[in-house]
């Protein structure tokens, strides 16, 4: 954070997650729309991707390769403030993985504390349903 900090008057982090070897750094700055890469101990982008502007990133899950990063997008257009759509990173286009059509519902993702699955949840606020993907197996298809 000092070194993402300096030259700032102020830094924020809406969300980070750390590669599952410690070498990689996901942010998404406060506004939750930029998001970058960064190599363990640099101060540097590795790379950086624009994510959709009429989107603020949620949560994040690394996969067990450390190079796939799962994240989860809310819809800020008109009415809708739920998180809708789970994505996959892994290259230099973002994959679709879940996209939640109806507007009562907000979806998650988070890996599991064995670190053998990435979790997605929709829930709304009476009901909810997980689907899991292997960590190890990041482009396999979410199951229930």
């Amino acid at each position: 954070m000092n070194l993402l900090a300096e030259g700032h008057e102020f830094l924020s982090l809406g969300a980070l997650a750390v590669s599952p070897d410690a070498n990689l750094l996901r942010l998404f700055d406060r506004r939750y729309r930029v998001s970058r890469v960064h190599a363990a101990g640099e101060g540097s982008s590795q790379r950086a991707t624009a994510v959709r502007a009429d989107r603020k990133t949620r949560s994040v899950a690394w996969a067990n390769d450390s190079a796939t990063l799962f994240y989860v997008q809310e819809d800020v257009r008109e009415t809708r403030l739920a998180a809708c759509t789970a994505m996959r990173s892994a290259s230099a286009e973002d994959a679709l993985v879940f996209e939640e059509g109806d507007a009562r519902f907000s979806i998650g993702v988070q890996r599991s504390r064995s670190r053998g699955w990435i979790f997605l949840g929709s829930h709304s606020a009476t009901t909810s349903e997980v689907y899991c993907i292997p960590a190890d197996q990041p482009r396999r298809r979410a199951t229930l």
